[in-house]
């Protein structure tokens, strides 16, 4: 996983993931992780 790769989000994958943010279940890296999974990014 790069940490450098810029990643281009649908505004509704952003929207979740500020909805994972603001709950705040999630760590940094578990934010990023989670989207990973979430979006099949890679």
């Amino acid at each position: 996983m790069s940490n450098n790769k810029r990643v281009r989000l649908s505004i509704s994958q952003k929207i979740e993931l500020l909805d994972q943010n603001a709950t705040g279940r999630l760590t940094q890296t578990g934010l990023s992780e989670w989207a990973m999974k979430k979006f099949n990014l890679d």
